[in-house]
């Protein structure tokens, strides 16, 4: 294939000069070999979109965490690097209901990125049920205690039956607590051009989340410098 050695744009047969950039054409120097050096490239980095690209941070969930935390039998890493961020496996995307679990390989150029955040997702519901099967087997043992001390000593054995009432209560408050823990949802989100994406953060600690995120926007920052040098 016959290219221009200026501006790259392909030629036709036989040219000898260049209809976009008006270069001179050498015709020992126009046939590029597009499709080794694209070979290439693929071989050094099966990843990246471009080879010379550096990883500067990242952050995932192993398939264990997520099957926990709803997410499926898929591990979720997201990788930024001084170009674009990759995202790989199951997360979280935004619609008009709020935020579903999707498997997803996406990628995401830093220049797009808009703004990024922490989304709380609890359900109250759940904790206040937890708080209150929790007074109630509190409650309840105090009157299990209140009738053993007042009943006649030749029936004592006979109260402790009543303690499998509390013993419910709390073993329901620890139920409905779990549930609570498992279905909240500490989302870091990503905005860019083509929408939200989220990763439930819950499982990784905060000061990795925190770092990965200020690095998004860092070299989003040192890219638009470098940008406006260049240009």
């Amino acid at each position: 294939m016959a290219v221009c050695p200026e501006c790259g744009i392909e030629l036709k047969e036989g040219a000898t000069f260049c209809g976009k950039c008006g270069a001179t054409i050498n015709s020992e120097k126009v046939e590029a070999p597009i499709q080794p050096q694209m070979n290439q490239v693929a071989a050094e980095n099966p990843v990246f979109v471009e080879s010379d690209e550096k990883t500067v941070s990242s952050i995932g969930n192993g398939v264990l965490k997520n099957v926990v935390t709803g997410g499926g039998l898929s591990s979720l890493n997201a990788t930024l690097t001084d170009k674009r961020i990759y995202v790989s496996g199951k997360c979280l995307e935004h619609s008009g209901i709020g935020w579903r679990y999707s498997k997803v390989s996406r990628i995401i150029e830093v220049d797009e990125v808009s703004g990024t955040g922490f989304v709380y997702i609890t359900k109250p519901f759940l904790m206040f049920m937890t708080i209150l099967m929790f007074l109630g087997g509190i409650i309840s043992t105090l009157v299990c205690l209140s009738v053993q001390q007042n009943a006649d000593p030749m029936y004592v054995q006979n109260t402790y039956g009543n303690y499998i009432i509390p013993v419910a209560f709390f073993i329901l408050a620890i139920i409905f607590f779990i549930v609570h823990f498992l279905t909240k949802k500490n989302i870091f989100q990503i905005e860019y051009a083509g929408g939200r994406i989220g990763f439930d953060v819950k499982w990784i600690r905060a000061d990795i989340a925190t770092d990965f995120q200020k690095k998004i926007h860092y070299v989003k920052k040192l890219k638009k410098e470098a940008d406006r040098i260049t240009n």
